[in-house]
């Protein structure tokens, strides 16, 4: 996926805001994206109006935000930040993935605005992976100079629990059962809240008022939908692989963690325990008869060091 301006759809949302996930804790920061044939993250058919999702988990001494998303939207994410921490406040920043500009194109810019103590990455030097935006430092700087210099940066590894706040509320890291380059899945306990990064995120809305927040009322999701869009995006490789490691993934997390809200990094959040018990049922039925369809990928068992075998 790639950043883009603005299209005149996107003008029409207007400024989404933010909206509460959970009260004073978890807030969903959101940028409007229109569905039209340009994204790879869904179907050239796709049509109607997505989120790609920030979400901000604040405590009273502390807050960490979660995905940045992309330039196009850097004033309205400053705006957003701004209406729910102060300037001083201690700010930490966790690219999910660290690979795609919806996690980090605007890391340069909050880290400039913002009182960013600490950014996690997944891989190399989390600094290096996200500073391309020669806007923000004088030409000829070095890769992450000036204010991403100074501050701290970390891994976050499968098991590593991420702190908010000196209260004991932590954010555990799992691994991704299903997924695209490398990222983590997210357990926050405080909100019973797994963000899952580029999974569950094929809920979208017809028009650019959302809801972009979903429930057992308002999921307008169904089967064939779901399924046109993975095999329709990237996910199109499901169609004949072995998915029963990652249905077996799947459930274990749903098993472990108490889950009641799924945080996507693009598409509607799901909220409610029934509605997240629907999503689990539904992408595991997808998994499986992904599994005995055709195959649309290239065939590539026969072959060995580029010679068939």
């Amino acid at each position: 996926m790639s950043p883009r301006a603005p299209s005149h759809a996107d003008a029409a949302a207007g400024d989404p805001g933010t909206v509460e996930l959970d009260a004073g804790r978890l807030y969903l920061l959101p940028q409007i994206l229109t569905l039209d044939g340009r994204l790879s993250s869904h179907p050239l058919s796709a049509r109607g109006f997505a989120p790609l999702n920030c979400f901000l988990a604040r405590e009273p001494d502390h807050a960490l935000l979660i995905d940045t998303g992309f330039s196009a939207y850097e004033s309205l994410l400053l705006a957003q930040l701004d209406s729910l921490i102060g300037p001083h406040d201690p700010l930490t920043v966790w690219a999910l993935r660290l690979g795609e500009y919806a996690s980090i194109c605007n890391v340069r810019p909050v880290v400039e605005h913002c009182n960013v103590d600490i950014l996690y990455g997944s891989q190399g030097v989390p600094p290096e992976w996200v500073d391309f935006r020669p806007e923000h430092v004088p030409y000829g700087s070095p890769v992450a100079a000036g204010a991403l210099s100074r501050i701290e940066h970390r891994l976050a590894r499968q098991g590593d629990a991420i702190a908010v706040g000196a209260g004991g509320r932590m954010l555990q890291t799992l691994v991704a059962p299903l997924r695209l380059l490398p990222t983590n899945w997210v357990y926050d306990e405080a909100t019973r809240t797994l963000f899952t990064a580029d999974a569950f995120t094929y809920v979208s809305q017809p028009t650019a008022r959302g809801p972009w927040v979903v429930g057992e009322d308002d999921d307008p999701t169904t089967f064939e939908g779901a399924l046109e869009y993975l095999l329709g995006s990237r996910f199109w490789w499901l169609a004949g692989a072995r998915t029963e490691p990652l249905r077996r993934g799947i459930d274990e997390i749903f098993e472990t963690y108490p889950v009641e809200r799924i945080a996507p990094s693009f598409g509607c959040v799901l909220s409610g325990r029934r509605t997240v018990e629907r999503h689990r049922r539904l992408l595991d039925e997808i998994l499986a008869q992904a599994a005995s369809m055709p195959s649309i990928g290239q065939e590539i068992a026969g072959w060995r060091t580029g010679v068939a075998a």
